[in-house]
Order: C-alpha cells, then sequence, then structure tokens
C-alpha cells in the first residue's frame, strides 16, 4: 500500500518500506539533478493506474501536492505496472513507484 492509510477496524502492522521514486521521461528537465521534490513535481501531470495500488498512489499524490499545485493534473489509465511505466516513456506524464519497480 502506498502512504500511511489507516483501517479502524483492523490491526495493522508494517512489514516492509521502500522509497518512492518517481518515474520520468528519459528528456524531462528534473532528470539529472540528484533529487526531486514533491513541489519540483507540481506543474507535472501525473498517471497511475486504475487497479492496484493506483488509488493508494493517487490519494498520496493529491496529499503531497494539496495547496502547492494549481492545476493538479492526475490522469488514471486501466493497465499494468509496466504498461504505465511505458505511457511515461511516451510522453503521458510522470508516476510514481516503489523502489522495488526499478526492478522492471
Amino acid at each position: 500500500m502506498a502512504g500511511a492509510p489507516e483501517f479502524p477496524e483492523c490491526h495493522v502492522r508494517p512489514i516492509w518500506s521502500e522509497r518512492l521514486l518517481v518515474a520520468l521521461l528519459a528528456r524531462h528537465p528534473l532528470r539529472d539533478g540528484t533529487g526531486v521534490t514533491w513541489a519540483d513535481l507540481a506543474g507535472d501531470t501525473f498517471i497511475v493506474r486504475h487497479c492496484g495500488t493506483g488509488p493508494q498512489v493517487h490519494d498520496h499524490i493529491v496529499t503531497r501536492l494539496v495547496g502547492n499545485a494549481q492545476d493538479l493534473s492526475i490522469l488514471r489509465f486501466e493497465v499494468d505496472r509496466i504498461t504505465l511505466l511505458s505511457k511515461v516513456a511516451q510522453g503521458y506524464g510522470v508516476t510514481i513507484a516503489g523502489e522495488a519497480t526499478t526492478l522492471l
């Protein structure tokens, strides 16, 4: 799950954590930086999946950028994770993924 959702009717324990990374187009202006902040991404279009962790990623983006992005743009696609990364490469936008995604 992305973020730290709360389920009042359940006991929740983390079993692992990993860094969140942003997937950018190869020619994106932020590609050569040493790090990216949420504020750096405020003007970008985000793309997320409808399924899987897509809804949690969507909510995490909104939570992080509320008040910092004038025209927050998040597009949802009914695709798998690899196809979503392909859409980033095609210029549809940026996406947020766990560090394990780098293995793809």
